[in-house]
C-alpha cells in the first residue's frame, strides 16, 4: 500500500469514477471496453492507470 504523498491524491479518472462504478455493477469488468468506453468519453489515460483505479471497485476486491 502506498503511504506518505501519494495518500489522498488526484486521479485522472476521478470525475470519471460514478461511470466506471456503474459500468462495474452492470457487470462489466473487462478493462479493454472500459478503457476504450472511457477514452469515447474524453478521458485521457493509460491503461495501467485504468487497471488502477478499477482493481478496488471489482467484486471480490
Amino acid at each position: 500500500m502506498l503511504h506518505g504523498q501519494w495518500q489522498d491524491r488526484t486521479s485522472k479518472l476521478d470525475r470519471y469514477r460514478p461511470y466506471l462504478e456503474q459500468r462495474i455493477a452492470e457487470g462489466c469488468t473487462n478493462l479493454s471496453i472500459l478503457h476504450r468506453e472511457l477514452q469515447e468519453l474524453g478521458a485521457r489515460c493509460a491503461y495501467s492507470t485504468l487497471r488502477d483505479s478499477v482493481h478496488p471497485l471489482r467484486p471480490g476486491r
